[in-house]
């Protein structure tokens, strides 16, 4: 998944909480800095990673170690699965 470990590594990391007021603007400024294209195969390897019965069963560990996103999407009350259908759904907007 190398244009979704760009994504989260690049975009949400160590500061991203003191550069903006939630993950949605996070997600927000990534769609509108980046290409059209960067932006629709991020989403579609996201789109991927969702459709991995093997890559659900472990998804803290994939999205925060392997693809470098500093996040827990418990903190506003989500699960895993959850935070990656709306991270989806943003980026499709």
């Amino acid at each position: 998944y190398p244009r979704l470990r760009y994504f989260f590594s690049a975009y949400f990391t160590n500061f991203w909480v003191d550069m903006y007021t939630d993950w949605y603007g996070v997600v927000r400024d990534f769609v509108r800095s980046e290409t059209p294209e960067i932006v629709a195969e991020a989403r579609s390897e996201l789109l991927l990673l969702l459709a991995d019965s093997e890559a659900l069963s472990n998804l803290k560990r994939l999205v925060t170690r392997e693809l470098g996103a500093n996040i827990d999407p418990r903190g506003v009350g989500m699960g895993w699965e959850e935070w990656l259908k709306a991270v989806d759904e943003q980026l499709g907007k």
